[in-house]
């Protein structure tokens, strides 16, 4: 039985998507999830690594987070994001691109 989007506290991919952090503790966690295709490792990897970007430029606008050292964890975490971008472009395989219907638990409340 396939789970309809939203039951259960499930998303389908493009939700997901909008919000990598919420639904994967870490990088790694997406390199490693065997449901997702090469495609969408790199599509979660890039939108993660494009949020921090954002965050960290912001940072440096004078729009920093009051919550101390949220910079510096933001720095490392897409250092993280990052080789793990290198890691799946250095291991892509087309034939792991066939689609699927996946539907994805949020681990941060909304």
């Amino acid at each position: 039985m396939i789970a309809e989007p939203m039951s259960e506290g499930l998303a389908d991919f493009e939700t997901a998507l909008a919000d990598p952090a919420a639904y994967y503790a870490d990088p790694q966690t997406i390199l490693a999830d065997t449901e997702l295709t090469t495609g969408q490792k790199h599509r979660f990897l890039t939108e993660w690594a494009q949020d921090l970007t954002d965050r960290l430029q912001a940072d440096q606008e004078g729009m920093a987070s009051e919550t101390p050292g949220v910079g510096a964890a933001d720095a490392d975490l897409l250092r993280r994001v990052l080789a793990a971008l290198d890691q799946l472009d250095g291991n892509t395989n087309s034939a792991d691109d066939a689609p699927t219907k996946s539907f994805w638990k949020r681990l941060l409340p909304l």
